[in-house]
């Protein structure tokens, strides 16, 4: 409540008590009682008590009245103040997008993004990215959020599709322009519940795309690699992320067969369960693992460094033995 509100009802608490003779009410009561003493053996002592009563509940509705009064303006201000509070964390969306992951059992879905700010009220450019699906009722439900710090600029929902039964997989991603650099989430289904495959925040100089199937994402790393910093000097890192699923069987599922890359890039397998990957031939694709906070590691996700050119194969092994794996053919130019 602000203090101008709490004046008023102090004020206004301090008026009707000065004006209330406490006084002169308890002589004229008992002046009453005194007069009807006599009148009281005739009569029922129900007058009496019904003009004690009287007074009595006369002052209870004054005061009942001024409880109420002091009550909504409490309450008044208590949503006014929420409802301020509420308008300064979080704004109209900024934008919203119809979206269709197929064989995920949900037959309406949508992502909104929000300006959002944190507590401290302190003005920053956040953004919040909320999906929404539609229940058996017909009512949208939350079924992901997530935040983007330091983000202003939301970029177009990128479907992903399986094509064999599988529940399409989303990337959502934010840009600020003014520091280049972007967020970005790799989103699917697993047992009917929307889970996060991958999230990567601050990424400099990022860019994302969708190829054929595969997320292609570029980033500026220091020259000397991921491990060290380089004093400023830049160099732009090309990954590419084939991701994969497994249905009940335990069979493995691609978005790709074949995948052409130039020589010094990345590629990673991405999967929401810790499969086995290898290689076949492992003189042009390299074991790699991430450990510079540049890159967000992600437990579920296997990373080559490429070598030399030539053609290599990926197998996704599955992880039991009724399970049907994957080869994925790689040309390295």
């Amino acid at each position: 409540m602000n203090d101008n509100l709490k004046e008023i009802i102090k004020d206004e608490s301090n008026r009707f008590f000065s004006d209330f003779n406490n006084h002169k009410l308890s002589n004229a009561v008992f002046y009453r009682i005194r007069n009807h003493n006599n009148e009281n053996r005739k009569k029922p002592v129900k007058s009496d008590i019904g003009f004690n009563y009287a007074v009595i509940s006369r002052i209870s509705v004054i005061l009942a009245s001024f409880v109420l009064l002091i009550a909504s303006a409490f309450l008044l201000s208590g949503k006014a103040i929420y409802k301020n509070d509420k308008d300064e964390m979080m704004g109209e969306p900024v934008s919203q997008q119809r979206i269709n992951f197929s064989d995920s059992g949900f037959e309406d879905s949508w992502i909104t993004f929000f300006k959002i700010n944190k507590p401290d009220n302190v003005p920053q450019n956040n953004l919040l990215a909320v999906l929404w699906e539609s229940g058996k009722n017909g009512d949208y439900q939350m079924a992901y959020s997530s935040m983007f710090e330091n983000s202003s600029k939301p970029e177009p929902v990128r479907i992903i599709d399986f094509n064999d039964e599988q529940p399409s997989i989303a990337v959502i991603s934010t840009k600020n322009p003014e520091k280049q650099y972007i967020h970005y989430r790799v989103i699917g289904y697993s047992d009917s519940r929307i889970i996060a495959f991958m999230e990567q925040d601050y990424v400099t100089g990022g860019e994302i795309s969708v190829i054929d199937g595969v997320i292609k994402e570029t980033r500026l790393l220091p020259e000397n690699g991921f491990y060290e910093n380089s004093g400023g000097h830049l160099h732009q890192v090309v990954t590419y992320y084939i991701p994969y699923q497994i249905n009940k069987s335990g069979d493995i599922f691609t978005t790709v067969q074949n995948l052409k890359i130039n020589k010094g890039d990345y590629i990673a397998v991405l999967g929401n369960e810790n499969t086995p990957v290898e290689t076949l031939n492992s003189n042009l694709l390299i074991d790699w693992e991430p450990e510079n906070e540049l890159n967000n590691y992600n437990m579920n996700t296997k990373y080559f460094r490429t070598e030399n050119s030539g053609e290599e194969e990926i197998y996704i092994r599955p992880l039991n033995n009724s399970g049907q794996g994957k080869k994925i053919s790689v040309l390295i130019q």
